[in-house]
């Protein structure tokens, strides 16, 4: 059974704006956090969902940022890892956001009923394909396998006007086959941004159905 102590490693602040504690056995944000928050900062503005889901929160950095752009009436952080829900549910609070966001502990997004409409989920899927144990594992292992499972988690309970923006790596595996399975699953790809890092390329997709 995994235990969580609470630690908090440090504090920073983001913009003057956020402070967000880094906690133990929680991802740290990093590369592609900054990537998917850039995504949803430019396609946000032009879509009319009133509901944001933070999946794979970490340290709930993604929906606290999201927050000050004033574009959404709800959001939901969401991890599967419980010490992770702990340091988001601290940012919250250090952040004077209780009213707006809420903290959910689930695996993927077998929380979301089906036949939901108007909400767009934004995941930083673990992306690496490896089967690291510990809690820091479920933040970065996972590989393709977890990317094609979100989005037929996504088909299944979206009903319409659903957005999904998705980060994943070329060293997730073959890059096509996420095109292929979300296009046979109704999603058509809307934008598309890459970060190059020195050992892989990051992927940030955004996908409508």
């Amino acid at each position: 059974m995994y235990k969580c102590d609470g630690t908090i490693d440090k504090v920073i602040e983001l913009d003057n704006i956020i402070k967000l504690a880094i906690c133990s056995e929680v991802y740290e944000p990093s590369d592609d956090t900054w990537l998917l928050i850039d995504v949803v900062k430019q396609v946000a503005c032009g879509q009319s969902s009133r509901v944001f889901v933070d999946m794979g929160a970490g340290t709930g950095v993604v929906g606290i940022y999201i927050s000050t752009l004033n574009l959404y009436s709800y959001i939901l952080s969401v991890d599967i890892n419980p010490c992770s829900v702990l340091c988001v549910l601290e940012n919250v609070r250090r952040n004077g956001l209780g009213h707006l966001i809420d903290v959910v502990q689930s695996d993927n997004m077998l929380f979301l009923r089906c036949g939901v409409e108007g909400i767009t989920i934004a995941y930083n899927t673990p992306y690496l394909p490896v089967s690291d144990e510990g809690l820091l594992g479920l933040a970065w292992s996972g590989g393709l396998n977890e990317v094609l499972r979100t989005f037929t988690l996504f088909a299944e309970r979206c009903r319409k006007h659903c957005l999904l923006i998705v980060v994943f790596s070329s060293l997730s595996g073959p890059l096509d086959q996420v095109f292929e399975i979300a296009t046979n699953l109704g999603f058509k790809l809307v934008a598309i941004r890459t970060k190059h890092l020195f050992f892989e390329k990051l992927v940030c997709t955004v996908f409508r159905r």
